[in-house]
């Protein structure tokens, strides 16, 4: 493919390099390039390399931002799911041990009550004094028992 020129010297032609790759070169004085041309040519293309890797760096740079930006978010949310694993892990001993406290308080109200039941039922004093010793063996001390044991 050839274009013609401003100067009749100077043909545009297409030629394959050794890269393979197809380049338009001006070809002067049958098929030679002038040391000025080559020369322009040179620093056209280390022009173009300059930028190229002066862009390649800023996009480099932004991208290795971008992935500090988006480790220090992630490092945040995962101090946060920590922090809230923490918070729950700590409720649930406190439920936990506030169970334990609530059924010993419903073990020792059993307790009571069936002594006063026995009471009104009309049981032998002796009978519920037994029944206390019982419960005071099994653990089933609260307050007031001392008082009905008298």
């Amino acid at each position: 493919m050839a274009s013609a020129a401003t100067s009749a010297d100077v043909v545009v032609t297409e030629q394959v390099s050794v890269e393979g790759c197809n380049q338009r070169q001006p070809e002067v004085d049958g098929g030679t390039c002038s040391p000025a041309v080559e020369a322009i040519r040179e620093l056209v293309l280390q022009d173009v390399d300059a930028k190229v890797t002066e862009k390649v760096d800023a996009l480099w740079a932004r991208g290795r931002q971008m992935l500090c930006q988006i480790q220090q978010k992630h490092l945040e949310t995962t101090q946060q799911l920590t922090d809230e694993v923490t918070r729950c892990l700590q409720k649930q001993q406190a439920q936990e041990a506030e169970n334990e406290r609530l059924k010993q308080h419903l073990h020792d109200m059993a307790i009571r009550f069936s002594m006063l039941g026995n009471i009104c039922n009309g049981v032998s004093p002796g009978a519920v004094n037994g029944g206390l010793a019982e419960a005071m063996a099994s653990g089933g001390q609260g307050p007031g028992i001392a008082e009905n044991q008298e």
